[in-house]
């Protein structure tokens, strides 16, 4: 009996120590869409290693974001505060409970592109203005130069 309550107090402490609070949970969210986007940059800037290192942290982060959401473990305010809101129109857009969490992240996944290109190049039409440059190595040169500067600004090493 004694060994089963040690057992039990072992299993429950850590939880209960270390629990993600509402707020916590919810700055996943944030944490899950900005490593997308980072992925999406490190694309584009032909780091592959780096692409899948943020989109694992996305996927993870992600799944802990979207089950908490699911099972009402954050609060209102605290998704409010929190969370971007293309990560909640896509909530909205998908209702939780009828797709499921690798179903979601891929739509917020495919969003990120565009916010990656919002970030790297100011707006999508300056995007098309670099694409429409006729040397394609100079286009290239100039996209991946854009990204890896952007990837540097945005510290994505710190994203874990």
């Amino acid at each position: 009996m004694k060994n089963k309550i040690i057992l039990l107090l072992v299993l429950l402490i850590p939880s209960l120590c270390f629990g993600n609070t509402s707020k916590e949970l919810a700055q996943k969210g944030q944490l899950f869409w900005l490593a997308f986007t980072c992925s999406h940059i490190a694309k584009l800037a032909e780091d592959a290693d780096e692409t899948k290192r943020l989109l694992e942290i996305g996927l993870r982060e992600g799944r802990i974001f979207i089950e908490a959401v699911k099972k009402n473990k954050i609060s209102k305010l605290d998704i409010y505060e929190n969370v971007p809101l293309v990560v909640m129109d896509s909530f909205k857009k998908y209702r939780l409970g009828s797709q499921s969490t690798d179903f979601i992240l891929g739509s917020i996944y495919s969003k990120a592109d565009q916010d990656a290109i919002r970030v790297v190049f100011g707006s999508h039409d300056k995007y098309l203005e670099i694409l429409k440059e006729y040397n394609p190595e100079k286009r290239e040169a100039n996209i991946k130069l854009k990204a890896k500067s952007s990837l540097r600004r945005r510290n994505t090493w710190l994203i874990k």
